[in-house]
C-alpha cells in the first residue's frame, strides 16, 4: 500500500504544479507580456531611463559609423591593391613593348645600313652593264672594221645576201 501512496502523491505534487504553472503564464499574458514578480527568475525586459536609452542609441549610432569607416578604409585599400597590381602589369606591357620597338627601330638602321651597301653594289654593277652596253653598241655597226674582228688580216666587207630557196 505504500507504493500507492506514494505514487498518489507525486501525481497530485505534478497536477498542482502544472496548474500554478498555467496560472502563473496565463496572468503574465494578461499583463502585457511584462513579467510577474520584476524578474525575479532572471527572465523580462529590463526598463531604462530616457537618457540610458539616447545614451546607448548613441552608442549604436557610433558603432555602426565605425563599421562604415572601417569598411570604407577596406574598400579603399583593395581599390589601392588592384591599382597598384593593374599599373604593375600595364608597366610590365609597357616595358615589353618598348623593348620590342627599340629592336625593331635597331634593325631599321641595320636594314638602312644593309640597303646602302646593296645599292652602292648594284649602282657599280649598273655601271659595269651600262660601259658593257656602250662597248657592244660600238662592236655593232652597220660595217664592222676588220681590225676590231681580226687585226692584222686586212679590210673584209660584211654584206647581206639573200636567203636561198632550195633546201641545201
Amino acid at each position: 500500500m505504500e507504493s500507492e501512496f506514494a505514487s498518489r502523491s507525486q501525481g497530485n505534487a505534478g497536477v498542482a504544479l502544472g496548474t500554478v504553472g498555467t496560472a502563473l503564464g496565463g496572468l503574465s499574458l494578461l499583463s502585457g507580456g511584462m513579467p510577474l514578480l520584476g524578474g525575479l527568475f532572471g527572465g523580462g525586459q529590463q526598463y531604462v531611463s530616457k537618457d540610458t536609452y539616447d545614451v546607448q542609441n548613441k552608442l549604436i549610432e557610433a558603432e555602426r559609423a565605425n563599421a562604415l569607416l572601417a569598411a570604407e578604409l577596406n574598400t579603399e585599400k583593395k581599390i589601392v591593391e588592384v591599382y597598384n597590381a593593374t599599373n604593375a602589369k600595364i608597366n610590365e606591357v609597357y616595358d615589353r613593348v618598348s623593348d620590342r620597338i627599340l629592336c625593331l627601330e635597331r634593325q631599321v638602321v641595320d636594314n638602312a645600313a644593309s640597303q646602302a651597301v646593296i645599292n652602292c653594289g648594284y649602282n657599280s654593277a649598273i655601271g659595269i652593264l651600262q660601259s658593257q652596253a656602250a662597248q657592244f653598241m660600238s662592236l655593232t655597226s652597220v660595217k664592222i672594221d676588220n681590225s676590231k674582228v681580226c687585226p692584222g688580216w686586212g679590210d673584209v666587207v660584211v654584206s647581206v645576201a639573200p636567203a636561198s630557196t632550195t633546201g641545201a
